[in-house]
């Protein structure tokens, strides 16, 4: 399964298992930034990142790329991990797919047990850069297997152009 299929069926089972919980309260102020997206000004529950992903998957590449930047200096002047979690989930969308920066954003949550929507999430969203580091890997050296295929089978070809030529 490609792996954007997969990373979208694992927001859609994340958000239908948080709506599954009785609705958490929003904060109600709330702040416009620059991308268009609302951003809740205390602490996001996991419902609200998840709406937050749901949004952002729509933005086009230069939006998402001045979304991201916005909230890395965000991230630099007031670290939540609400912050940490929407991040590391536009990191983890199929049109970046920068696993390494979305783990080393969620470094700080792991291996502290928060108890929380946002630390489950946390925890799922780095077992899944994780897999796809793996997957990741193991596709580069299948590349590369196939490209040293590739040449022997082009040396056996040209070995075979040449044995066929008269006088061999």
């Amino acid at each position: 399964m490609p792996g954007y299929i997969r990373f979208g069926l694992l927001m859609t089972l994340m958000l239908a298992a948080c709506t599954n919980r009785p609705a958490l309260p929003m904060a109600s102020p709330v702040v416009h930034e620059p991308s268009g997206i609302i951003r809740p000004v205390v602490q996001s529950s996991g419902r609200a990142v998840l709406a937050f992903y749901r949004h952002a998957r729509t933005l086009s590449k230069p939006a998402l790329a001045r979304e991201i930047s916005y909230m890395t200096d965000l991230l630099q002047k007031e670290p939540t991990d609400s912050l940490r979690v929407e991040l590391a989930m536009l990191d983890l969308m199929p049109s970046r797919a920068d696993v390494d920066q979305a783990q080393i954003v969620l470094r700080p949550m792991i291996g502290r047990d928060t108890g929380t929507e946002l630390g489950s999430l946390a925890y799922l969203l780095n077992d899944y850069a994780g897999s796809m580091k793996d997957s990741m890997r193991r596709l580069h050296d299948e590349q590369k297997r196939n490209k040293v295929l590739a040449g022997k089978l082009n040396a056996l070809k040209n070995l075979e152009i040449h044995l066929m030529e008269p006088g061999h």
